[in-house]
């Protein structure tokens, strides 16, 4: 028993496996056979055993799972191309089988020194993980201590950034308010320069307006042509000064009218024609022939953009041509899409400045400022402008070689039968005559020279009952007198401004339940703040100084009383004078000069029947309206009606629409009578517009 104890000698070879219960090698421990080559695949020990010993060598195995322990086990292995015998002892370890064998009989001792390298080896592993576990957590703890560090300095950071973002915040708010002021006076100064500039060019406008109607010879007419011509340039400085205070603020609106583009291009190069001419330069018109030029957009801003183009062409050319191009690019529909391209052979400017030419107040060159007295607005409202319109605008140029300015836009092309703005002029005057000249007007306004200025303009247009008020208080006192038609009420006064007249007086009609005066106001101020005070002190309309003939001519037509004002409606079979409450026929006539031809009753008649589509819907929701309390919406529509009524000649429902907006205005209510005398009234002015223009 001693001898089978004792350890191996060291010329005897061991072989030391690590088994599944399947008997496939998990780990070879110790080899001094050379096992692994006579492995099979599967790395199973039966494939180096013969069937008999791969039996007794299961039986080993399901042994050694049931005692745990199994010594000194003989079995045969086909080693070296020959069976060789083995002594096997096993035993269990972390749920595996650790076979030892040895071709020599030792006992067990060897099988215990296996177990103990097996042993000390997973002590060497456990130790070189758990000092692999410890630095990494001792790496772990460093990582923490540095993300503690690093948020410590965060914070110590934020902390300081809040302190700073609180005294920028109050820097802010003081700038903020700073800001404000300077808006504020700006505005005021906006204000008052308007106002005192305007005043005085409202006498040089309207006075050389009136001069110019008057018997002249050819110098003379040529002389005050320039004085016109001077007044209206300085105007439009004016008007940058204060477009560009609209447009920063986003109260730039656009009007919808109709105009003509050919008619816009002749009237800017003949406003410019004298100065081309100082400089020695040729001015050339091209109208491409495919482009509709009776168009439908803002004719006068249209204007602006080519006065601003043209007149820097001219401006920075000299000895040289500037020529003036309109070209249609595509047509859909009623609407073209045009390019018009300023051209000139002048200085040029260079890339550099190319970028920045359509910055307000920036000037290309101080020396060329110098000879051609730019302010550097221009351009930037042009830009403004185009880009309201929907278009977009551009320059191509060299330096000293010329530019081409060009702008690409859509506008509507007019429907047959619509009359351009050239015509529309004395149209507005010729329907004055519907009007009755023997009506009051008070004139409420401190300047001697406005006031002579304007007292002329309405005699001009025949109205000769004029009442005149030198401030807000003296006003008031003349209106309880002579009970005008109509208020034009100034709105900077002294002793009391029009303002405070306009609110005394609306509220001692309301008082006093008396008539609706129309109230307009007429100022040099030109600010919207300006205009949005005059409507909400109870004014009815807005008239900007200078003011001209067609401007004064379009308010009187929309604000004076008719002539003959009946209140009872005729009928449809009514002779002559009926005839004219109902229809007023210089309207008719302007639209189309008797007599009148097949071409023209057709027009006449396709303007009503456009009337008699749009009117039924709006009177169907004034209806619905007359039971609420939504005069506002009410006051819109009976404009409307108004508007389109005394467009076509309709006279008796355009009195009737008036009616119905003077209610609305001042939310009095009890619009039933006057919209059921209006749909009787409409259907007996359809019969008779039509029995009118097919007698001719």
């Amino acid at each position: 028993m001693q001898g089978m104890n004792q350890a191996p000698q060291p010329d005897q070879r061991v072989i030391s496996l690590l088994c599944e219960r399947s008997g496939k090698i998990a780990d070879i421990i110790r080899d001094d056979f050379g096992l692994t080559p006579h492995l099979s695949f599967s790395g199973s020990v039966f494939s180096i055993m013969d069937e008999m010993n791969a039996i007794k060598f299961h039986d080993f195995l399901n042994r050694l799972e049931q005692e745990k322990a199994v010594f000194n086990w003989e079995l045969n292995l086909n080693l070296e191309g020959r069976p060789i015998l083995f002594y096997f002892n096993g035993g269990l370890f972390d749920n595996r089988l650790l076979v030892v064998g040895s071709t020599y009989h030792p006992g067990y001792a060897f099988f215990y020194d296996e177990l103990m390298k097996i042993n000390n080896q997973q002590m060497v592993t456990l130790r070189e993980t758990i000092k692999k576990l410890s630095n990494q957590i001792v790496d772990k703890m460093e990582q923490e201590l540095r993300g503690f560090d690093e948020f410590s300095a965060l914070n110590n950071e934020l902390v300081s950034l809040q302190r700073q973002l609180a005294k920028t915040n109050i820097e802010l708010k003081l700038a903020k308010e700073s800001a404000e002021q300077a808006n504020r006076s700006k505005s005021v100064f906006l204000a008052t320069m308007s106002h005192e500039i305007r005043s005085p060019m409202n006498g040089i406008i309207a006075m050389s307006e009136l001069l110019a109607q008057s018997d002249l010879s050819e110098q003379q007419r040529d002389s005050v042509a320039i004085i016109m011509d001077s007044g209206q340039l300085l105007l439009t400085i004016i008007n940058d000064i204060l477009d560009l205070s609209k447009i920063e603020a986003g109260e730039m609106k656009l009007d919808r009218a109709e105009f003509d583009l050919r008619a816009s291009l002749q009237h800017t190069l003949g406003l410019l024609q004298s100065r081309a001419q100082l400089q020695r330069n040729t001015l050339r018109c091209y109208i491409d022939p495919r482009v509709h030029t009776e168009v439908i957009g803002d004719g006068g801003r249209f204007r602006q953009i080519l006065i601003n183009l043209i007149g820097n062409a001219v401006k920075f050319t000299q000895d040289g041509e500037v020529e003036a191009r309109l070209f249609l690019l595509s047509r859909s529909g009623s609407r073209q899409k045009l390019r018009l391209e300023v051209k000139d052979t002048g200085v040029g400017i260079s890339e550099d400045n190319i970028t920045q030419l359509f910055t307000p107040f920036y000037q290309v060159d101080s020396s060329l400022t110098q000879r051609f007295s730019s302010s550097g607005l221009g351009l930037s409202i042009t830009k403004h402008l185009v880009e309201l319109m929907g278009g977009q605008i551009s320059v191509d140029s060299k330096l000293g070689e010329g530019s081409v300015f060009w702008i690409e836009l859509e506008l509507e092309q007019q429907q047959a039968g619509q009359e351009p703005d050239k015509a529309g002029r004395s149209a507005v005057r010729g329907r004055l005559e519907a009007k009755d000249r023997q009506s009051v007007i008070l004139l409420a306004e401190d300047n001697p020279v406005n006031q002579h200025v304007t007292s002329l303009q309405l005699r001009n247009l025949g109205f000769d009952t004029i009442v005149i008020a030198g401030n807000g208080a003296e006003a008031i006192e003349l209106w309880r007198k002579h009970e005008p038609e109509l208020i034009l009420m100034d709105n900077q006064m002294p002793v009391m401004d029009g303002f405070e007249a306009a609110r005394m007086i609306r509220e001692e009609e309301k008082r006093q339940e008396m008539k609706h005066v129309p109230i307009i106001a007429l100022t040099a101020n030109a600010m919207t703040e300006d205009r949005s005070r005059s409507l909400h002190s109870g004014m009815d309309d807005y008239l900007t100084k200078p003011v001209t003939l067609d401007k004064l001519a379009a308010t009187l037509l929309e604000w004076l009383p008719d002539a003959q004002r009946q209140r009872d409606m005729p009928s449809a079979n009514g002779r002559n004078g009926e005839a004219t409450e109902l229809v007023y026929v210089p309207t008719l006539e302007d639209i189309a000069p008797r007599p009148w031809s097949a071409e023209d009753r057709e027009m006449l008649l396709r303007l009503l029947e456009l009337f008699e589509q749009d009117t039924p819907p709006k009177l169907s929701r004034m209806r619905e309206l007359a039971a609420g309390t939504e005069h506002e919406a009410m006051e819109r529509l009976a404009h409307n009606v108004k508007s389109a009524s005394l467009s076509i000649g309709l006279a008796g429902a355009a009195r009737l629409a008036l009616e119905l907006e003077q209610k609305a205005k001042y939310g009095t209510g009890g619009y039933e009578p006057e919209l059921e005398q209006l749909e009787r009234c409409c259907a007996c002015s359809f019969k008779l517009y039509r029995r009118i223009v097919e007698e001719g």
